[in-house]
């Protein structure tokens, strides 16, 4: 399966515009379903070239006013990293089965989360997929010293709870903290710039993804297959060319700024109304306005459908 071309070798260019060590557990890793697992070698300090690291304060899931659920795609926002495929799998995955989330991302009480992951045994697909348990804690790399905005992945809700002087706010984690146990199963920050949404996805749900490219189906068909997709619960990613591709197409840049869509960049597919295709931005903002089957196929290089 390939990886998004340039975003895998240099970094994306689409980031979105700028605005400790890692305790051990205390209790042995378990499996979903409680199996016992062998402790795995000690993680990478994914913080000691990242300066400056503050604690956001919070908890892993904060239902916001504008959420149908504590999971919700709109938790989602990309910061100054170029994870743009890890982000809008996540969403996709948010989007269908928040419970996948849920489980994925464990709170232990003593102030550290465990994030879930289903990876390639030996780091071969064909060998099936084994679990790998990261502990992290809500310690990572922000805006400035002593900020509270996180440089990376953004917190999703912000809610004030409680009254008088116990009235505080609380910020939603979840989506960087699992970036941030992304980091320590790839060894840095810097490791997860660039990567394919179907593997990500798979690495989320433990399922397959099949991955087509828009140019292998008719425009008929393609819509078909997304409906589908939609109608059948399953998360849905594409990716658009790299820049080096399509920065002398005047008809896709022309399209491209018409639809609000960018290069080199992974997006949610959210489903299709009324035979347009609509998406969702990782960045959680400048979403691409809704496009017909001809115009995504024009725009978009690669869609993924996973099997969860």
């Amino acid at each position: 399966m390939e990886r998004i071309p340039q975003e895998a070798q240099r970094g994306t260019s689409s980031r979105k515009p700028a605005p400790g060590p890692v305790p051990p557990s205390s209790k042995a890793p378990r499996s979903p379903r409680g199996d016992s697992l062998p402790r795995q070698p000690a993680e990478p300090d994914v913080l000691k070239d990242q300066k400056p690291v503050g604690r956001i304060e919070g908890r892993a899931f904060v239902k916001g006013s504008g959420d149908l659920q504590d999971v919700d795609p709109n938790d989602v926002a990309q910061g100054q990293l170029g994870d743009c495929y890890l982000l809008a799998a996540l969403a996709a995955v948010a989007k269908t089965d928040p419970d996948v989330i849920r489980k994925m991302v464990r709170d232990n009480g003593n102030g550290t989360c465990t994030v879930t992951f289903h990876l390639p045994r030996l780091g071969l697909s064909f060998l099936g997929r084994e679990v790998r348990q990261v502990v992290v804690t809500p310690d990572v790399p922000v805006q400035g010293e002593g900020s509270s905005q996180p440089r990376y992945a953004q917190v999703g809700d912000r809610e004030v709870e409680g009254e008088g002087p116990s009235r505080k706010e609380v910020a939603e984690l979840w989506v960087l903290l699992v970036e941030k146990a992304w980091a320590q199963v790839k060894g840095s920050y810097g490791a997860i710039e660039g990567g394919h949404p179907g593997q990500a996805m798979e690495a989320i749900t433990g399922q397959a993804s099949d991955s087509f490219r828009t140019a292998s189906k008719g425009e008929a068909d393609l819509l078909k297959d997304l409906e589908a997709a939609s109608k059948a619960g399953h998360p849905v990613t594409a990716f658009t060319p790299p820049d080096s591709q399509v920065e002398q197409d005047e008809t896709w840049q022309k399209l491209a700024k018409d639809k609000v869509v960018h290069g080199n960049h992974a997006y949610t597919v959210m489903g299709v109304e009324g035979r347009e295709i609509r998406l969702r931005n990782p960045w959680g903002m400048r979403h691409p306005k809704p496009l017909s089957g001809a115009e995504f196929k024009t725009l978009f290089l690669e869609v993924s459908i996973n099997r969860a």
